[in-house]
């Protein structure tokens, strides 16, 4: 079989045409470790003797893991190309090209459904056309209706599983999340889309200008505020693919592993350029100097390495980072040219925890006495989570009293105020002008 290999790849027998072999998963034929040798030996001098011979014949391989690939065959391409994951744009042109030949009138918006494949390859893009089409055709024969709707890929998106997730892209599925979905807020939203969306919309404008962005965004405030979901708004209005990593995905088991995951995080934050990179909790692992431990100053030194190396002009890359506790960092981390932009999220306001409660309850049915003025007025210093929580469970108390079969309708009486967390003020944020004041002291760290 090893010297059938040799004489396939040696002596191919082509024509003067130019010709192409193609290697499919070239890691799992000679993987890093534990390689065939005489595998290894019969495919590098097949290649070599190729080169020797000038025959018009391009030799392919395909990798889903090029760390993974024996590093001998590895230099005996020329060429590496690198196919990074599509942005919603690019979805939305490859589900038009998917398109193309199906027999069925296409109503459904494209746009929409390319804004909602976050971490979509091609091959999970052909997938979720395939299942659509299937819905549809299988609706041809119930109903009649010969049409291709938003609701065909609706129910095709569970069918999907990633791949990209599957190939140490580190990127996982998200909800499309807008503005429109976030009640309240509205400063921050405005100070967000300068500090990110602005540049991600207009990249080529500011780019003629010589104007580049900063390279990191602090949102900071009590729990349950919206830092997360604002960090995925801002991915979703500007187009850019979002990658939300946890302090866990960062702490190895072996001395120097977790250095190598934040490379590996920024590192594929390049490859997926436009991105937006969300750590959540960030003093958990990056306080203070003076009380970190050793590995968290490697730690703290890796991440600073990576945020000097990031160039917006070779990949849009913004870090967006978020904490309950900002006197707890370090404040070498927060000068400028690192995250220098810091928002401050705070428990909304009486006019804001309305609009909260109208866009949680979007959908739900509301009795003609629940007056969400009234419930807002009621719940002073309740955060966006608490107020989540309270429709959830106003909407079990109706479902209680109504029954299973019933149309659930919210009555007022069920919105009771009930303490779902401590209430919060300003007081959490009290401490940051002084370490304001220490990061601008330190601002040539």
């Amino acid at each position: 079989m090893i010297g059938m290999g040799r004489s396939v790849v040696s002596k191919p027998g082509y024509s003067r045409e130019t010709n192409a072999v193609i290697i499919s998963n070239i890691q799992t034929l000679l993987p890093a470790k534990n390689a065939s040798f005489e595998l290894l030996d019969a495919l590098i001098t097949g290649l070599e003797e190729l080169k020797k011979a000038a025959l018009p014949v391009i030799v392919f391989a395909t990798t889903s893991n090029p760390a993974a690939l024996h590093p001998s065959i590895a230099k005996q391409f020329a060429e590496t190309i690198t196919l990074d994951l599509p942005i919603p744009k690019q979805r939305t042109q490859l589900l038009q090209w998917l398109l193309e030949s199906t027999e069925l009138p296409l109503s459904a918006e494209l746009d929409i459904v390319g804004q909602r494949c976050h971490a979509y390859t091609l091959g999970d893009l052909t997938a979720l056309c395939h299942a659509a089409i299937s819905r549809a055709r299988a609706r041809v024969q119930t109903s009649g209706e010969r049409r291709l709707e938003n609701e065909d890929f609706e129910a095709s998106y569970s069918e999907i599983q990633v791949a990209a997730s599957q190939h140490n892209y580190d990127v996982t599925r998200m909800e499309t999340v807008k503005w429109t979905d976030i009640g309240g807020h509205e400063a921050v939203k405005a100070l967000l889309h300068e500090s990110v969306v602005w540049f991600y919309q207009n990249s080529d404008a500011f780019q003629k200008l010589g104007i580049s962005p900063g390279k990191g965004v602090l949102l900071y405030g009590p729990p349950g505020t919206g830092k997360t979901l604002l960090g995925k708004a801002v991915a979703s209005e500007s187009g850019a693919n979002f990658l939300s990593i946890s302090i866990a995905d960062l702490i190895k088991g072996e001395v120097g592993e977790s250095e190598k995951a934040i490379a590996h995080t920024f590192r594929t934050a390049r490859r997926c350029s436009p991105c937006v990179v969300f750590i959540d909790e960030l003093e958990a692992l990056f306080s203070r100097h003076d009380q970190m431990g050793e590995v968290g100053k490697k730690l703290f030194s890796q991440l600073v390495l990576e945020i000097d190396a990031l160039d917006w002009r070779t990949a849009h890359v913004v870090l967006l980072c978020a904490t309950n506790h900002p006197g707890s960092l370090d404040p070498s981390l927060l000068r400028a040219g690192r995250i220098d932009r810091l928002i401050a999220v705070s428990p909304p306001s009486r006019t804001e925890r309305a609009d909260i409660l109208r866009a949680v309850s979007t959908h739900m049915r509301l009795h003609k006495d629940v007056d969400l003025k009234d419930i807002a007025a009621r719940t002073r210093g309740k955060t966006g989570a608490d107020l989540r929580e309270l429709v959830r469970r106003a909407s079990l108390a109706a479902l209680a009293r109504l029954g299973m079969e019933s149309k659930v309708c919210r009555k007022r009486t069920e919105f009771q105020v009930i303490p779902l967390s401590a209430k919060y003020t300003d007081t959490h944020v009290s401490c940051f002008p002084l370490l304001l004041s220490e990061s601008a002291r330190l601002g040539s760290v």
